[in-house]
């Protein structure tokens, strides 16, 4: 079985602590000016938490992440210069600070919701 991918711009070590923890997923950390081609062309991305603190970059990597029906999140200081721009980045926020253990709940809900969502998609 092919690993979950959780791309991120993110150097935040809880990050990657919380990804430790879901059986199945692995970090995977690419510079913020990367991160819409990675969004666009990485194969297993399942979530992408986004963090950089240009808003342009943060809503292009949103929408594409989107378009590809991959959950997006953003952490509260991140969202608040996105909202404008993005509305589905409000349904998606997160709390900063955030212990491991919030952040892996919100990976693993925001990927069960994304499951849900696509008819005929199978977990295997």
């Amino acid at each position: 079985m092919t690993d979950s991918i959780l791309l991120s711009d993110s150097a935040d070590a809880e990050v990657v602590a919380a990804v430790t923890t879901l059986d199945g997923w692995q970090f995977e950390r690419v510079p913020s000016d990367d991160l819409l081609d990675a969004v666009g062309t990485r194969q297993n991305v399942r979530a992408v938490l986004i963090s950089t603190p240009n808003p342009s970059t943060a809503r292009h990597v949103t929408e594409c992440a989107h378009s590809r029906g991959i959950p997006v999140i953003v952490p509260s200081a991140t969202m608040a210069r996105v909202a404008a721009r993005s509305s589905s980045a409000r349904r998606n926020g997160t709390g900063v600070p955030a212990t491991s253990d919030e952040i892996a709940a919100r990976i693993d809900r925001q990927s069960r919701a994304r499951e849900q969502l696509q008819p005929g998609s199978s977990s295997a």
